[in-house]
């Protein structure tokens, strides 16, 4: 399931695999590798990827969320911005 949750917030930050890589100083072959299910994400991965994301910590290690408290998933973002995207098309 991590493997998913790598990909979800990638695809919700608008990144590449490239992109996530050079973020995270990591080589861009280990994040495919971890979204293929090709090997499993490290702890000190986990942890680089809890600090360059903070938002989505608490959601990648339990799977849940707290959003008054800011700790939010892939999926609210996504919806967040398609709420903005909705409004400015309605507005425009």
């Amino acid at each position: 399931m991590i493997e998913k949750k790598i990909k979800f917030i990638r695809i919700a930050e608008n990144i590449t695999q490239k992109e996530l890589s050079e973020i995270l100083k990591t080589p861009k072959k280990t994040i495919v590798n971890y979204e293929t299910k090709i090997s499993k994400p490290s702890g000190e991965f986990i942890l680089k990827m809890c600090n360059a994301f903070p938002e989505y910590a608490y959601w990648l290690v339990t799977g849940q969320t707290q959003v008054e408290a800011g700790n939010i998933s892939p999926e609210i973002k996504i919806a967040e911005k398609q709420k903005i995207s909705n409004l400015e098309a309605n507005a425009g």
